[in-house]
């Protein structure tokens, strides 16, 4: 959060949002958009449909286009068998991203 209260601007990117207010019951990013409005910072939520994109590749590609200067992101893993064959999120990001990454599990 200190991070945040250091930026200009923070950019809230959900990707498919449908899939994730099932999984989750609440507005997706509503609490991060909240704790860095609280912080200061001016915030934008966008929702992005990842139309059949890998979404780690979605989310670098949005982060070159919003010119960002750090990607801060959630992980969770799969079965290490699944992540194998069918690679991640958190992979991709991670041997792709071409600007600093900050993950929390």
């Amino acid at each position: 959060m200190p991070l945040f209260a250091r930026a200009d601007t923070v950019k809230v990117l959900i990707v498919d949002y449908q899939r994730q207010q099932e999984r989750r019951g609440q507005e997706p990013g509503a609490g991060t958009a909240r704790c860095s409005v609280g912080l200061g910072a001016r915030v934008e939520v966008q929702h992005l449909s990842s139309g059949g994109q890998e979404v780690g590749q979605l989310l670098l590609s949005q982060a070159v286009a919003f010119r960002a200067d750090l990607l801060v992101m959630g992980v969770y893993g799969h079965s290490k068998l699944r992540e194998w064959v069918f690679g991640g999120v958190t992979r991709t990001v991670l041997y792709e991203a071409g600007l600093p990454v900050l993950m929390s599990r």
